[in-house]
C-alpha cells in the first residue's frame, strides 16, 4: 500500500537572505551568488544602517550578508563620528536582528 507523504527535503522553504548594502558593487554581486535564496536587498536608501532596523528589515531571517559600510577614507578621516556610526553602530544594529551574520 502506498501513502502520500510530504518529502520533507522538497519541502523545506527557501533560505531567507538579508543583504545590506545591496546597491554596493558586492551587494550586488552577492546577490546574484544567492540568486537561489529569497533575498531582502536593503540599499542605503532602504535602511541607513547606522539607524534601528526597519520594518522590512526584521522577521525570520536565515542569514544576514552585511556589506553596508563607511569606505571613503578620506571622508571617514574627515568625519570620523559619522564614519564609526555606520561601521560600528551599524553593524552592532544590523547584529541585533538575530540572524547568523556574516560581515564584509
Amino acid at each position: 500500500m502506498e501513502h502520500e507523504h510530504a518529502d520533507p527535503l522538497s519541502a523545506r522553504r527557501r533560505r531567507r537572505t538579508l543583504i545590506t548594502g545591496a546597491g554596493g558593487q558586492l551587494g550586488r554581486a552577492l546577490q546574484e551568488a544567492f540568486a537561489d535564496d529569497e533575498l531582502v536587498p536593503l540599499t542605503r536608501a532602504d535602511w541607513d544602517v547606522s539607524e534601528p532596523p526597519p520594518a522590512a528589515a526584521r522577521g525570520l531571517l536565515d542569514l544576514v550578508l552585511h556589506t553596508a559600510a563607511w569606505t571613503d577614507v578620506d571622508g571617514a578621516e574627515a568625519n570620523p563620528q559619522g564614519a564609526a556610526a555606520v561601521n560600528v553602530g551599524g553593524t552592532a544594529n544590523v547584529a541585533s536582528l538575530g540572524a547568523p551574520l556574516v560581515a564584509f
